[in-house]
């Protein structure tokens, strides 16, 4: 079995741990890069559609409770969607209740507030997106973020670029923020309210930081290809830095498949894309980055 190639987080002391026989005993920086990643989507897709609410015809009144069926047969029934505002801008709050369960198997409590200056399709619209005690996964989870409409490229497809800050705490001892620029480059689904015709390229990246004291530099080198008519990301490559070191994420050709490949240092490992883990049982050795916190065991 090769060695492991990842950034670690470890719960011994604040020296190197040179020898971890297995998952349960380290966290990675690339088994939370797709932890996070799967949260993110989860609740995008569901704010994708839900921000047409504010189109929704015949909107008497200053709020309203959108009827479920505007949203398609893939929007969580748990989740309650109002609008506020006759005239933009307007504000759409999305509400999960108790152990609602999103399309991806993701446990969400708390709310989503978005606040639209326009029809999301004239170009120059845009939108902030803002969690008030979210809990994804049994994990808090903090994110503002705003998204602005760029018109259509020369290729004829819309582009939305986006700001956000977002940040998980797990076992309130360790926090991961994420600061991200990004855009999409939307082929197919803009201009429609069910995210399960979506298909987009995502581009961009920004930091990683770990109780903000180590910092990571997170690029997607390959745009990210998603269909959701897919669970799963396409292709595309995500490079994570940290001083001189490097590791890559590959999604793969266009397989819907659960499994990424994580290379570090030359070698490389499968990685599920369900459940943020690697496949087998692995050494990770001297030449992995240790985040060198004292952090507590099994924080995963």
């Amino acid at each position: 079995m090769g060695a492991i190639f990842a950034f670690t987080v470890t719960s011994c002391d604040n020296s190197f741990n040179k020898d971890i026989d297995t998952v349960s005993d380290v966290y990675t920086i690339a088994e939370d890069e797709i932890s996070a990643l799967k949260s993110e989507e989860t609740t995008d897709e569901e704010v994708s559609t839900a921000r047409f609410a504010a189109h929704f015809p015949g909107l008497i009144g200053p709020r309203m409770i959108i009827p479920r069926h505007f949203f398609g047969p893939y929007f969580p029934n748990c989740a309650e969607v109002t609008v506020e505002g006759e005239t933009f801008p307007k504000t759409i709050t999305i509400v999960y209740g108790e152990d609602c369960i999103s399309r991806r198997g993701n446990t969400k409590t708390g709310t989503m507030i978005i606040t639209i200056s326009d029809t999301i399709t004239n170009p120059g619209a845009s939108y902030t997106l803002e969690y008030v005690d979210m809990v994804i996964g049994g994990k808090n989870v903090e994110k503002s973020a705003n998204i602005s409409n760029e018109g259509m490229n020369d290729a004829g497809n819309w582009v939305m670029s986006s700001e956000s800050v977002t940040s998980i705490t797990r076992n309130d001892t360790l926090v991961i923020t994420r600061a991200f620029s990004q855009s999409k480059e939307w082929l197919e689904g803009f201009d429609t309210p069910y995210f399960s015709d979506d298909i987009f390229m995502k581009t961009g990246g920004g930091t990683i930081s770990v109780n903000g004291v180590v910092k990571f530099e997170r690029e997607i080198i390959e745009h990210l290809l998603i269909d959701r008519a897919c669970r799963f990301i396409l292709s595309g490559v995500i490079e994570i830095t940290r001083n001189d070191e490097s590791m890559f994420i590959d999604f793969g050709e266009g397989e819907c498949d659960n499994i990424a490949m994580v290379t570090k240092d030359g070698e490389s490992e499968e990685i599920e894309l369900i459940s943020g883990r690697f496949r087998r049982e692995f050494k990770r050795h001297d030449h992995n980055m240790n985040l060198q916190l004292t952090l507590p065991r099994k924080l995963f």
